[in-house]
């Protein structure tokens, strides 16, 4: 035993905190020691730790470690005890236990929740059951490995169709989490207590190729199937062979897309995923008819009357009006979660969260736990248990059904409406966060959905930037109309979440280089000006966007509202969990510990939209906006790069500002350097061909409205300078991120 805690009735149930003479750490990859809140392996070390595994001396050396804690002065034990185990502390300093680490792997930069690939493939008909698991090659190179056990009918049929097993999961899932390899077992191993044993899953035999080999016809085919058999660790790859079946990845396709443009051929990284295999890329380059998404402007005529309400109207006085019980799509999302943390501080309804998982106490488990790492315990009292969740919403849909009352299809507002919904003005509810879970891509969303909500908050999405553009129209456009039509189904109000990247401008988000040959502004007035939307994320938010004007024209009440760069909290400076994976942060700490800025950028500006002031405006925007309906929230008061450089300056960081030449040699020589590449890396898909950094597209985001209407509501954005800045720096450097 090495935790206690005394459990009164009814209690949360954690591993409570470390016994006398025991140390707990909760540790990362690299056993340094995690924030508070953030998840980690939960290290022992202390009087209890014995010696090692008895007649087992590689799992000994692996697991029991030298504790790199232990000094004289601090008594710790000197051995340290790995056990395998995901936790994190509380605020209170109780450990929560959150599962095995062997759940979630890191593969190529990108963390993986295998449960969520094997939920997908447990759909697939004639799978009894199924587990993934990473394996690794004689290189080194890791793989994703699906394994799977059939149904007895399948079993004494022809056997399983794993070409279509792989288009079902493509269908439902991002390439990189799509298994490069199957195995059929004739049972599946378990464990004593009945849990799949992962560890006594075989490794897939990775020399076994099924399919035929097609040498290179061309020397351009000759060029890069050799740089894909160098990337992808494969002894020979043929001019059919699928770039992800073989085992790339987002981040290899980066790379590949690099050595491609150094050996003279040019391609984009969208092309990748467009045509995977080196034939079909080929053939795409010969066409030289790179296709744009184009629209006629006549298309949005339609729109004009709902657009044009965008404008200042100094004759606007604004009436703030109850929410009423709310549905929040992407509750556990980073923006999903602060809009959650608002609702529950200044509206007083039920806030039904829907959250994907595999049950209902997965999903209440996901939510908490997001929630602990932005908030700490101030919302544990909020969750409503299963029993209740059931009871609340079969009153709420009876109650509704028995009035049947007319007040619930318009705007919901006034005791009348309030007190039909379940809702009262005054004293807030207690037990308001409700987890459903459930999925935007399903029809119905889940299967019970509450029929008590006056208002929908829509902020999931799928934000990856490359991929297939069937899923992220599937995700991000089809489940917006789902939402809508269930908007529609309870006479709800929406606010649909896009963003400002639907303009063809963004720095914080695109890997692409784009420039417009004239100068054009993009207003909350403004969908289509001929902006370039070949983005596949890009493409389907447009079209989530004219989804929703769509069901404005039919009598939705609706709003959309575009955010900017999403950043730190201008509160504390904290930051999403998975923060190495964010591209603006790439770049802040590429371009900080290179030490060197490019002088013809100095006249841009990089813009910080803090999350918890953007979920503030959002439940702003909620509560009073009319007949306005886009809405542009991003912060108006950006740092310019001259005043950057000075910031940086006055915080001790050298940052020198150099001639474009100079910086791109510079950059280039990282590239010689072990341990800098990633300064090249962080930049290399924003250069053009002279090696210039470009991130003026020529389209300038105006949103001079909305600064109007939030200030007339009582809200302002914060100054971006040297405090917002310094603990920006700081936060991120007390994870270990910034070396500067």
């Amino acid at each position: 035993m090495s935790s206690l805690k005394r459990m009164p009735q009814q209690s949360d149930i954690t591993l409570g905190t470390p016994i006398a003479n025991t140390q707990i750490y909760i540790l990362d990859g690299d056993l340094r020691p995690v924030p508070m809140g953030v998840p980690g392996e939960l290290c022992i070390a202390g009087e209890g730790v014995g010696k090692g595994y008895l007649n087992r001396p590689e799992l000994t050396a692996e697991r029991f470690v030298p504790n790199p804690f232990a000094a004289e002065e601090n008594c710790h034990g000197k051995t340290m005890y790995r056990t395998g185990d995901l936790a994190r502390f509380r605020s209170n300093g109780e450990i929560e236990y959150l599962g095995r680490m062997d759940t979630q792997v890191k593969i190529r930069g990108l963390r993986i929740e295998l449960g969520e690939i094997e939920s997908v493939m447990a759909s697939f008909p004639g799978i009894a059951l199924c587990a993934v698991a990473d394996r690794r090659d004689k290189t080194g190179r890791q793989y994703l490995v699906g394994y799977y056990t059939m149904t007895c009918t399948m079993d004494t049929g022809p056997g399983l169709d794993e070409k279509a097993l792989r288009t079902h999961l493509s269908a439902r899932l991002p390439k990189y989490m799509v298994p490069n390899y199957f195995v059929h077992l004739s049972a599946m191993p378990m464990t004593a207590s009945g849990k799949t044993d992962r560890k006594s899953l075989p490794a897939p035999d990775f020399s076994c190729q099924t399919r035929e080999y097609i040498a290179p016809a061309t020397e351009t085919e000759e060029k890069l199937c050799r740089l894909l058999e160098e990337l992808l660790h494969v002894e020979r790859m043929g001019v059919t062979d699928d770039f992800f079946e073989m085992g790339g990845d987002s981040l290899t396709a980066i790379e590949f897309l690099a050595k491609a443009h150094d050996s003279g051929i040019s391609f984009a990284l969208q092309n990748i995923f467009d045509y995977p295999t080196v034939r079909q890329l080929c053939g795409h380059m010969e066409a030289g008819d790179e296709e744009k998404i184009r629209y006629e402007a006549a298309d949005f005529d339609k729109y004009r009357s709902l657009l044009e309400e965008n404008v200042i109207d100094e004759s606007f006085v604004p009436e703030k009006k109850s929410l009423g019980n709310v549905l929040l799509t992407g509750a556990t999302g980073f923006l999903g979660a602060h809009v959650l943390d608002r609702l529950l501080q200044e509206e007083t309804g039920k806030v039904y969260c829907l959250v994907r998982g595999g049950e209902t106490a997965d999903g209440k488990a996901r939510l908490r736990d997001i929630l602990r790492y932005y908030f700490g315990d101030r919302y544990e009292a909020e969750f409503a248990d299963g029993l209740d969740e059931e009871a609340i919403e079969k009153s709420g849909a009876n109650h509704m059904e028995e009035l049947d009352l007319e007040c619930t299809k318009g705007s919901d507002t006034g005791p009348v409406a309030e007190k039909a919904a379940g809702v009262e003005s005054g004293p807030k509810q207690s037990r308001r966060i409700i987890p459903i879970v459930g999925d935007i891509e399903s029809d119905s969303l889940a299967r019970d959905m509450p029929r008590d909500v006056q208002t929908v908050i829509h902020t999931a999405a799928s934000v990856k930037h490359y991929g297939s553009y069937a899923y992220f129209h599937r995700v991000n456009a089809e489940g917006t109309e789902h939402v809508i039509n269930y908007a529609k189904s309870v006479g709800a109000r929406l606010l649909h979440i896009s963003t400002l990247s639907v303009s063809g401008n963004s720095l914080a988000e695109e890997f692409a280089v784009y420039r417009w040959s004239e100068e054009k502004f993009f207003g909350e007035s403004c969908l289509y000006i001929g902006q370039p939307l070949d983005n596949v994320y890009v493409h389907s938010k447009f079209e989530a966007e004219r989804a929703v004007f769509d069901a404005m024209l039919t009598g939705l009440d609706a709003k959309v509202i575009r955010v900017g760069n999403l950043t730190s909290r201008a509160s504390d400076y904290r930051f999403q969990p998975n923060y190495s994976q964010n591209a603006f942060l790439t770049r802040f700490k590429a371009i900080l510990e290179f030490g060197l800025f490019p002088d013809y950028l100095m006249h841009l500006y990089s813009e910080f939209s803090p999350i918890d002031l953007t979920a503030e405006g959002i439940v702003r925007i909620a509560q009073y906006a009319g007949k306005q309906t886009v809405f542009h929230l991003n912060s108006n008061r950006p740092i310019y790069f001259d005043r950057f450089v000075k910031v940086v300056h006055e915080l001790g960081i050298s940052m020198e500002v150099v001639e474009g030449t100079a910086f791109y040699q510079a950059l280039r020589g990282t590239l010689r350097e072990k341990g800098t590449e990633y300064m090249f890396e962080a930049f290399r898909n924003d250069m053009d061909e002279q090696g210039q950094l470009v991130y003026d597209s020529n389209i300038h985001i105006e949103n001079d409205f909305t600064v109007w209407f939030l200030k007339k509501v009582g809200f302002e954005w914060n100054e971006i300078d040297l405090e917002y800045i310094q603990g920006y720096i700081k936060y991120f450097r007390g994870l270990g991120y910034l070396k500067v």
